[in-house]
């Protein structure tokens, strides 16, 4: 399992992944295409092909992670129960699966069902969290309230390919059953994803051009 993991990291180092894709969303002021965040997150991934090293040197261990880890399999396991029928194959923890969309990007579903959907699992370490989710209904209030959910698992459907998607909100603290679990379907809508193809598309372009320019300062280039 480490071995995959450790793949994993490779897999997609340099590239726009689906979890950090919202930043590519980020519209900058005036003429500028991208906002400061946005170049930000292009600068990143410059900074990993170049060093050929995670900018945040791999694994974060966070109490708030290491809760979502702890409990992603629980959470799937409900869906199941609850969607009868439906078979699931399921990536997270030590065994994750990159998905190249482009040579530059890609996603990491938390899992995929025999229905051509993705699945994206939060296990939000503060339960007030879990309330917000609750209380969305559709896809358009995930996009309003969670865009970086949102564009991640729109980024993911375009990774593997499959037609839509589940947001998956699960706190086992809930003293009241059903309440634990959450699910939102994500169905594809074309002009969102044409739009996220688009700024993929330059963040690319912009990213060949930063590293290009960079590597012209060295010596054999210069002069």
């Amino acid at each position: 399992m480490f071995d995959q993991y450790n793949e994993w990291l490779t897999d997609r180092l340099g590239k726009f992944t689906a979890s950090d894709i919202w930043k590519l969303m980020e519209k900058g002021k005036g003429a500028e295409y991208f906002g400061k965040g946005a170049k930000t997150y292009i600068r990143q991934k410059a900074a990993e092909i170049l060093t050929q090293e995670p900018v945040n040197g791999g694994r974060l261990n966070t109490a708030a992670m290491e809760w979502g880890s702890a409990h992603e399999h629980e959470a799937i396991e409900l869906f199941k129960e609850q969607f009868r029928g439906k078979d699931v194959i399921a990536y997270g923890g030590e065994s994750p699966k990159f998905f190249d969309y482009t040579n530059f990007s890609g996603g990491s579903p938390d899992g995929v069902t025999d229905d051509n959907e993705v699945l994206e699992v939060k296990c939000p370490y503060n339960s007030s969290e879990h309330v917000e989710h609750l209380l969305l209904l559709s896809g358009e209030d995930l996009k309003g309230y969670y865009p970086e959910a949102y564009w991640q698992i729109l980024f993911n459907m375009l990774c593997t390919g499959l037609d839509a998607g589940y947001f998956i909100s699960y706190d086992p603290r809930f003293a009241e059953e059903p309440l634990r679990l959450k699910i939102i379907r994500i169905e594809k809508d074309e002009a969102d994803l044409l739009l996220l193809k688009e700024r993929v598309a330059e963040a690319e372009k912009q990213l060949a051009v930063m590293i290009g320019m960079v590597r012209d300062l060295l010596p054999e280039n210069v002069g």
